[in-house]
């Protein structure tokens, strides 16, 4: 994983983080995790690009694109997927595929459409992806997350085998988890163009310091589980 110096022109990226729109299938969600408030927290934090990957939905989008001209931040569309083989962050779309979908139809389809798709926490099982990072065609590996367990083992998997470039993605589902891990991108990027010719070109390096898997848990318990007594 390359480090890179924050002094140096880059700018901070949080490629994976959820809504309220993520609701419907993840109860532990702060209740303050509206869009605005995803978007000015960027703001404050000094993330200049972002993505907000709701699961298997892009209800986000249009509101994100809005406060991200207002703000004068660089939005990437997202949207997290739950394929048959595991989970997929699709960049670059602007549709939820349909459920059943294979991990090999969302990287076709993204691609397709000039996205971008990374293989988030491969090794946390049942969502990871898993062996697919060496099969399929991923743009990149989600090698630094916050809080996923396998984060050492993806690394090594994707540095003997995959060899893709690797990203970091703080999965955040609290305002105050924004940003906890990052990935620099290169000033010139400013769409969606720009971000995966940053990705393919490997000209991306990570940073930040994760909260480790058992605190979130225990958060995500403590904070979010009296929403599903309350839906």
């Amino acid at each position: 994983m390359k480090l890179m110096n924050e002094v140096t022109r880059h700018y901070k990226a949080e490629l994976h983080m959820h809504s309220l729109h993520s609701a419907e299938k993840d109860i532990f969600l702060g209740t303050n995790g509206t869009v605005e408030n995803i978007v000015r927290t960027c703001k404050a934090k000094n993330i200049r690009i972002f993505s907000i990957t709701d699961h298997d939905n892009t209800d986000s989008q249009k509101e994100a694109r809005f406060w991200a001209r207002k703000l004068d931040l660089v939005f990437i569309p997202g949207c997290e997927v739950s394929t048959t083989g595991g989970d997929v962050l699709a960049y670059g779309i602007s549709k939820p595929f349909k459920k059943g979908v294979s991990i090999r139809e969302v990287l076709r389809s993204t691609h397709k459409q000039g996205g971008v798709a990374i293989a988030p926490h491969p090794f946390q099982l049942p969502m990871g992806c898993t062996y697919a990072i060496w099969t399929e065609d991923f743009d990149a590996v989600e090698a630094y997350h916050a809080y996923a367990i396998g984060n050492v083992t993806t690394r090594i998997a994707n540095r003997l085998r995959a060899h893709k470039p690797e990203v970091a993605g703080s999965d955040a589902h609290f305002l105050d988890e924004i940003g906890l891990v990052y990935t620099l991108f290169p000033s010139w990027v400013r769409d969606m163009a720009t971000f995966k010719k940053a990705i393919v070109t490997n000209d991306i390096s990570v940073g930040g310091t994760g909260i480790g898997f058992l605190r979130a848990l225990v958060r995500r318990v403590k904070e979010g589980s009296y929403k599903s007594n309350t839906r």
